[in-house]
């Protein structure tokens, strides 16, 4: 978001912008409450990263113009994650909340001031290039260097094999989040470099902890001080 460059999509012979796709998303999220509640939406608060600015921002905007909102107000996400934490405007007395939000498309860390009855973001930093896919990818590098023919990233003839490994991946780590061991198996054997190869590993929790410890060091370590702000943002 925020960026000029459109997407090729050449299977569907056509291009959209990062605009026009999230669009997209916004207008099937739009359908799914009037097909459920018979409520054509007109208005929408959007949660955005902290570390979003002017053009990321406008760009959003525009997303939800184009799927048919008459208005958005956009809210910064460690601002509605307080809000579903509990904050309450007439919570007694001031505090401070930090938000550490890694995992998602982009890492932010925010510090929350409240006081006098506001809440609002007084300091954030982040990479808006460190995310969950980074974590699928640790995994699914981990699991392909394991198979009896190892699909490479930078053979593009390998993308399908890993795209359906990377999928395995992220559902390991998501029953790796309630368990201490996973196994990941594919009904299908990946097609690599002409050969069928079958996926049947397993996966345990202190691994994937190991391979994720160097991006979360990179979450701890992050330092941005030179980079533009966003306007602090305050709500009542």
């Amino acid at each position: 978001m925020g960026t000029a460059k459109p997407i090729e999509f050449p299977a569907a012979a056509t291009t959209r912008t990062p605009e026009q796709l999230s669009a997209e998303v916004l207008k099937a999220l739009r359908q799914d409450i009037a097909d459920q509640l018979g409520v054509a939406i007109e208005r929408a608060v959007i949660s955005v990263p902290a570390l979003f600015e002017l053009p990321q921002s406008a760009a959003t905007s525009e997303a939800a113009r184009l799927a048919g909102f008459a208005r958005v107000e956009l809210l910064q996400e460690p601002i509605a994650s307080a809000l579903a934490a509990g904050w309450r405007s007439d919570d007694d007395g001031a505090g401070s909340w930090l938000v550490f939000d890694l995992g998602g498309g982009t890492f932010d860390a925010s510090l929350l001031e409240t006081r006098d009855g506001l809440l609002r973001v007084v300091g954030h930093d982040g990479d808006n290039f460190l995310g969950g896919r980074d974590f699928d990818w640790a995994i699914t590098e981990r699991l392909a260097s394991r198979l009896a023919v190892v699909p490479r990233r930078n053979n593009p003839e390998h993308a399908g094999a890993l795209r359906a490994l990377r999928m395995a991946a992220e559902d390991a780590k998501i029953e790796l989040s309630r368990g201490e061991r996973a196994q990941v198996t594919l009904a299908q054997p990946l097609a690599v470099d002409g050969q069928d190869v079958e996926v049947d590993l397993d996966l345990d929790r202190a691994t994937v902890e190991r391979l994720c410890a160097p991006l979360v060091d990179c979450a701890r370590g992050c330092r941005r001080g030179s980079r533009p702000r966003s306007p602090r943002a305050t709500i009542r």
